[in-house]
């Protein structure tokens, strides 16, 4: 079993606030660790499975193919993800047994990291043949022709558990002793995703500034895929995605108030 190691900042000090999956909260509280989720950036898993499309026509495969059909191309191929136990892994192991497909013995998973670059180079050059990466990594492989949408979670074509959250959470002691900077966090949080939904095209190109090194296409289509839907923390969802973790660790201890305390 790939087991989690230990990587959220918040939890070896070097960050006061981070933002990521609340599957890596259920592991951290797990793990003794007192992390409260506060803020919503996501209802949805917004990453995708790529695969080579070079290894996509050998298959077959095409947008009108089934998810089994695109799913089952997977088999025999060398998949990259973001690293052992990260959300990205989670998902990509889920998705494989859901259809079948043994993580272990039917297909090889290598940890690329985070750098989108590596995860790029990875597919271009043969390493990997697909791969289940955050934005813009598959918007880069689109636009390049290297690469092709195999499964799509942002586009909710499947998702590892309803509710699944993706967002900001801090330790316990930290929203307890900094209420209003947390307060303050979800406010602008929410205000930006307010901008997002009423005028995407002025927020977009507000967020384009601090992006403007990347083509302009690639930020649009990465842009659209990882469109938050609302900030505020659904904790009749919570135990969905403890039951999702539960697969691949042992969490039967950790409750949702471990998880999330409303901040008021």
């Amino acid at each position: 079993m790939r087991q989690w190691p230990g990587r959220l900042g918040r939890v070896g000090g070097s960050g006061n606030i981070v933002a990521s999956g609340l599957s890596n909260d259920v592991l951290a509280a797990a793990k003794g660790h007192s992390l409260d989720y506060f803020a919503t950036l996501a209802s949805r898993l917004p990453n995708n499975i790529i695969i080579s499309s070079a290894v996509a026509k050998q298959k077959h495969i095409t947008s009108s193919s089934t998810l089994q059909q695109k799913v089952e191309a997977l088999k025999g191929l060398t998949i990259g993800d973001t690293g052992a136990g990260s959300v990205t892994d989670q998902v990509l192991q889920w998705t494989l047994r859901k259809y079948g497909i043994n993580p272990k013995t039917d297909v090889q998973i290598v940890s690329l990291g985070g750098n989108p670059a590596t995860a790029v180079a990875g597919l271009e050059n043969g390493r990997i043949q697909a791969l289940l990466y955050p934005a813009p990594t598959p918007e880069i492989l689109y636009a390049a022709g290297k690469g092709q949408l195999l499964v799509n979670f942002a586009g909710n074509e499947m998702q590892p558990a309803p509710g699944y959250m993706l967002g900001l959470m801090a330790s316990k002691d930290f929203i307890s002793s900094h209420r209003s900077t947390i307060q303050a966090v979800i406010k602008a949080v929410s205000r930006a995703e307010t901008l997002m939904h009423k005028d995407p095209g002025k927020a977009e190109a507000a967020l384009y500034t601090y992006f403007s090194t990347e083509n302009r296409k690639v930020f649009h289509q990465a842009y659209v895929d990882e469109m938050p839907e609302t900030s505020t923390v659904d904790t009749a969802g919570i135990p969905t995605v403890i039951n999702f973790v539960r697969q691949f660790n042992s969490v039967s201890n950790v409750k949702v108030s471990d998880l999330s305390t409303p901040v008021g």
